[in-house]
């Protein structure tokens, strides 16, 4: 009954293996990664607050051009005014003149000449706060980059591992089988089935762990894409490297090229540039600004008055003015010194802010160049343990079945071949995690073979 109970789990788990295979869709890193450029939400924000410092940055540049107002109207008057008049009869005439309208139209041009670069300095704040938007997309795409490239190797791994622990489910079913058939043939006692049933138990508990971990790592890769879709699975095989001297070559000159391909650095300088700006517009604004001002009046009467007539036209006026205008703030002297010290003291913090971050670079290159360094020796180790537990399993198993061999040591030499086995993808892993770390901090990927 156990053994029937022991079948039906294994094929359970490959048919939940192939059917997630066969119905989710097949993505390689470069399929993430362009899945990530189109739909990552944070991406798409960051696009549009750039598209909002272009909009921010036209409308500081409307100052420079004039401001055109046309008025139109009718005024009415009630002013009773007669005035009289001789005719060649002799009569007096009376002509009222009250209770007329007259048509307005007005236009007015109001046209800033020089504010000692105020807005100047202003749309060159919002330009250099552009710029740092575009180093905080790029910064925040490299890290969205590093983030699916490490969570889609996890997924590469697990799915390793979830295969290495489907083998042992294997061997350990097939050791059972032999113990069973030992014990049938006298060669062997019970407890050794008993002890191949507890170890194939143990087995597939490990594969179902890492089957679900699988799973897992796969859903939490959607959200990194942008997508809503979660039938997903990874494609591709581990990227390898042959020699950590490669990795060595790569990280030449870290620091260096780190100082100057960091987005996150080049986008701290930019907001400095920018609050240096701010501040020269606000100390701009000291100096007042000077307007050029033109004004053109036209009046005429309303010729659907029943008082005027076509004769009358000769009433229309015309008036225009143009001047110099001149503003100053003369009681705002507290407010922009405080602003200008706001500025200043903002620009020390940023400036404090670069430092601690070039510190911060140096010592994460230099914690991990190390971190590889000791990993690829564990590597190395977990490679000799793997090839050294293959052997000594082998060689056991020939004798435990000439009967040289306790099923005890069998079952040992088998879990030290499943978990060496492990060990060397987690290695493996841990170096691609390092690399990975090391490409954010440096600014460039490293180019696997």
């Amino acid at each position: 009954m156990n053994r029937i109970v022991v079948k039906i789990i294994i094929l359970a788990l490959i048919f939940n293996s192939n059917m997630l295979s066969g119905q989710s869709r097949k993505l390689t890193l470069e399929d993430c990664l362009t899945i990530a450029e189109k739909h990552n939400p944070e991406l798409i924000q960051l696009k549009l607050e750039t598209e909002y410092s272009d909009a921010r940055k036209s409308e500081l540049a409307a100052s420079y051009y004039p401001q055109i107002n046309i008025y139109q109207g009718i005024t009415k008057r009630n002013e009773a005014q007669y005035s009289r008049m001789k005719v060649d009869q002799g009569q007096d005439v009376i002509i009222n003149s009250g209770q007329d309208n007259i048509k307005n139209s007005q236009f007015e041009l109001n046209q800033m000449v020089f504010d000692f670069g105020e807005t100047s300095h202003a749309i060159k704040a919002e330009n250099f706060r552009k710029l740092a938007q575009l180093e905080q997309k790029e910064n925040r795409r490299m890290e969205i980059r590093a983030a699916i490239k490490q969570q889609f190797y996890v997924s590469l791994i697990n799915a390793k591992i979830d295969s290495l622990y489907a083998e042992n489910v294997k061997r350990c079913d097939i050791l059972k089988q032999m113990a069973i058939k030992r014990v049938e043939a006298g060669a062997s006692v019970n407890t050794d089935i008993l002890r191949a049933e507890v170890n194939l138990q143990n087995a597939i508990a490990l594969h179902i762990a890492a089957n679900n971990d699988w799973q897992k790592s796969l859903i939490e890769l959607v959200p990194l894409l942008g997508i809503e879709q979660s039938d997903i699975m990874t494609s591709g095989t581990l990227p390898q490297i042959s020699d950590q001297a490669d990795i060595y070559n790569w990280a030449e000159n870290a620091v260096e090229r780190a100082l100057l391909n960091r987005h996150d650095l080049r986008q701290i300088h930019l907001v400095k540039k920018q609050q240096d700006e701010l501040t020269l517009s606000t100390k701009s604004s000291r100096w007042g600004k000077l307007f050029i001002d033109g004004n053109l009046t036209y009046s005429a009467p309303n010729l659907e008055n029943e008082y005027w007539n076509d004769s009358d036209l000769g009433l229309k006026t015309y008036n225009g003015t143009i001047s110099l205008r001149f503003s100053i703030p003369v009681f705002d002297g507290w407010r922009i010194k405080s602003q200008i010290n706001q500025s200043t003291i903002r620009s020390s913090i940023i400036s404090e802010r670069i430092r601690e971050l070039e510190l911060q670079i140096e010592k994460q290159v230099r914690v991990e160049l190390m971190n590889i360094r000791n990993m690829w020796t564990i590597m190395e180790s977990a490679r000799s343990a793997q090839k050294s537990a293959g052997e000594n399993f082998n060689q056991i198993k020939i004798n435990y079945e000439n009967g040289a061999a306790s099923s005890l040591e069998l079952t040992d030499a088998l879990n030290a071949v499943s978990a060496a086995e492990v060990q060397l993808v987690r290695s493996q892993f841990n170096i691609l995690q390092s690399v990975i770390t090391l490409e954010r901090i440096i600014g460039s990927e490293f180019k696997f073979q």
